[in-house]
């Protein structure tokens, strides 16, 4: 159980000293630089925001085919730096065969 002048703190109204005042301001200005109200705005607009992560969404996809490009580029340029791998090339071979074999049976 709190002592009495523990309680009589807790129910002490607060009060802003210079630095909290100093501290608002600076928050204030710098919500302000930001554009915070903008940002609020335009994400409480629903069409804004569908609209948004639509293209967002674009952009990740393109920045994922260009990496995986690029991966596959350097993984391919290595296969062949080693030589190449001719099981590969007998695995296509077959797989070839298969779809073949599958188009002239239907």
């Amino acid at each position: 159980m709190p002592k009495k002048s523990e309680a009589a703190k807790i129910n002490k109204p607060a009060t802003i000293t210079r630095e909290d005042d100093q501290v608002i301001k600076e928050f204030a200005n710098y919500l302000e630089r930001i554009k915070f109200d903008q940002y609020i705005e335009n994400h409480s607009k629903f069409r804004k925001v569908l609209w948004y992560n639509f293209i967002a969404g674009i952009a990740h996809g393109f920045g994922y085919i260009i990496g995986a490009t690029i991966f596959i580029a350097y993984f391919w340029l290595i296969i062949e730096w080693l030589g190449g791998l001719p099981w590969i090339g007998r695995l296509i071979a077959q797989i070839v065969e298969i779809v073949l074999r599958h188009q002239m049976s239907t």
